[in-house]
């Protein structure tokens, strides 16, 4: 066999085994259990073409952990629906031992790269595919749905738009519900400003006024807290 001969035969073998050999892929979420498990069943998007020219659409892929920023005191989590685009990574060995302990793990078998050892991180989209977005190039955000935490470049101007209720759960001070207290306020300001001296029982009357508009403004504080604030 020549050497040329001999060249070709062990590129066709390699390029055969590498049919077998999966690395990174585009793909999208067909269902995702949730933050407990973070277990999601995922479908590549790109079809593989093989080293006899065959087109291959690989199937859906169940129970692939998903990736999300993290560590045992801190995580940023959000939900994944049906048709979220996400980067499927093929590991060098098998982990299923790993998944289902704690610590290193023996791999499974000898097997490497292999369809069945995916992981998913969310946020690969096609061109066409990504979602739309009000988000200018030069400032950080953080967006869900309709609400958006927005950090300006340059002047660090922070702008939160779209939240319903701001509620604190840790127990911290309430805040001062800024129109209730202003509202009362005013009353209270009101009343003391019609307030007219004069002789000592037109003074009596004032100063009955400004013991009611007191009593008033004092009654009605507990009502200028509270826990919650609301968005603009």
């Amino acid at each position: 066999m020549s050497s040329k001969t001999m060249l070709d035969t062990l590129n066709i073998w390699l390029k055969s085994k590498f049919d077998d050999v999966h690395t990174i892929i585009p793909g999208e979420i067909i269902s995702y259990e949730g933050a407990s498990t973070r277990k999601a069943k995922v479908k590549p998007l790109v079809k593989i073409k093989t080293s006899k020219n065959k087109i291959v659409s690989i199937l859906p892929i169940d129970n692939v952990p998903v990736i999300f920023p993290g560590t045992k005191k801190a995580s940023i989590l959000f939900p994944l629906e049906k048709g979220d685009g996400v980067l499927l990574l093929f590991s060098e060995a098998a982990i299923g031992n790993f998944l289902a302990s704690i610590g290193e793990q023996d791999a499974d078998d000898n097997s490497r790269f292999q369809l069945t050892d995916c992981i998913a991180i969310p946020g690969l989209w096609s061109f066409p595919s990504a979602p739309i977005t009000t988000a200018n190039n030069n400032d950080f955000y953080i967006m869900y749905e309709n609400a958006k935490i927005q950090i300006a470049k340059n002047t660090n101007d922070i702008n939160i738009s779209g939240i319903g209720n701001l509620t604190f759960l840790d127990g911290t001070e309430p805040f001062v519900k800024g129109t209730t207290y202003q509202t009362e306020f005013t009353t209270f300001m009101t009343q003391l400003s019609t307030i007219t001296p004069g002789n000592e029982a037109a003074n009596a009357a004032a100063l009955a006024q400004i013991k009611a508009a007191a009593i008033a403004f004092l009654s009605g504080l507990s009502n200028h807290l509270s826990i919650k604030i609301k968005g603009l």
